[in-house]
């Protein structure tokens, strides 16, 4: 269940080790990690779990129709924040968007969508490289 409520990140990863994955699949610790995240990490209003399979993107959860529009732009594009850091597997920060250098065409889009400031990291696990 979602909440608006602000967690300790320690809390969090606690909440994390007590899910019994007998009792839950897949998409519903998907959905678990995205809450956690953005209750956990300051400023993150919204978040995604973004899974790169054979060189294929897809959203797997998320907390907001805006977090999923933002993935998907970058999907359509091939480049944004979350391809980045699913490529190096570390922390791909941005405070604030509008001065986003690194990838103009996405950088627009978010700032039409009305995202001002993003943060982003992955955990790779078996797949080498983004999609692109």
């Amino acid at each position: 269940m979602a909440t608006s409520e602000s967690i300790d990140p320690e809390a969090a990863f606690a909440q994390l080790a007590r899910i019994k994955l007998s009792e839950t699949d897949l998409n519903g610790v998907l959905n678990m990690i995205a809450d956690l995240a953005r209750r956990a990490v300051p400023g993150a209003d919204e978040v995604s779990v973004t899974l790169v399979r054979d060189q294929q993107a897809r959203t797997a959860a998320f907390t907001s129709e805006l977090a999923l529009r933002l993935d998907e732009t970058q999907y359509a594009l091939g480049s944004g924040p979350c391809l980045d850091a699913a490529g190096t597997a570390g922390a791909m920060v941005l405070s604030r968007i509008a001065t986003e250098t690194r990838r103009p065409q996405w950088t627009s889009q978010a700032v039409e969508l009305g995202r001002t400031v993003r943060c982003r990291w992955a955990c790779r696990s078996r797949s080498p490289s983004p999609a692109r």
